[in-house]
């Protein structure tokens, strides 16, 4: 598992050093956030979705989707995925001009490759030039493995729109203050069901 996490963080780096270059910014734009000898706050998460009963219910529902996992996007930089060959995972299509209908579009499962999301983090540091991935996972009853390695900086990288983006009058100001990574991982976590249970939840749990 520990080579797996240096392995991945540096396939992490070696894609954003890309990214750079097809922004038009030097390859090494996001490296100090990344700085080997330093800890970073990438994390590495195993997703066991277990074989499910008959009777089972969905975790949640988009419209009239049955989820195992909520619509969301991911805050870290990159999300770097192995997902098995089960399948399920779900991403939304870019908009097109003149169709209002979201698109979602499935995501090939095969074993022996990654998939790879953009995060709200890089989002932030773009000036909205890379928007953040939205997924989901659609309801399966079989047992699912998804193994996610999130890319993300140093606790105090300074995420603040890049002046090289901020000065293409393509596109609009920045509407981004610039924070800190913690900070902005504070805030950008309580966006999820597991952060908005109300003290009456808990009880109800217990």
């Amino acid at each position: 598992m520990s080579a797996y996490y240096d392995a991945v963080l540096e396939l992490g780096r070696a894609l954003l050093r890309a990214l750079a270059i097809g922004l038009g910014l030097p390859d090494n734009t996001f490296e100090s956030s990344l700085a080997p000898g330093r800890h970073t706050m990438s994390t590495l998460r195993l997703n066991y979705y277990p074989t499910q009963a008959p009777d089972a219910q969905p975790v949640t529902t988009d419209g009239s989707v049955a989820l195992s996992c909520e619509t969301h996007v991911d805050s870290a930089l990159l999300t770097i995925l192995w997902q098995g060959d089960v399948g399920g995972l779900q991403v939304m299509a870019a908009p097109v001009a003149g169709q209002e209908a979201e698109r979602w579009l499935d995501v090939p499962a095969f074993s022996d490759t990654l998939v790879i999301n953009t995060g709200l983090a890089l989002q932030r540091w773009t000036n909205e030039r890379l928007i953040a991935t939205n997924h989901r996972v659609l309801f399966t009853r079989v047992e699912r493995l998804s193994i996610p390695f999130f890319v993300e900086p140093h606790f105090d990288a300074v995420l603040a729109p890049i002046e090289q983006l901020h000065n293409d009058k393509s596109l609009r100001d920045p509407p981004f203050e610039p924070q800190t990574y913690s900070t902005f991982l504070a805030n950008a976590i309580k966006r999820f069901k597991e952060y908005q249970r109300t003290d009456q939840d808990d009880k109800t749990n217990k």
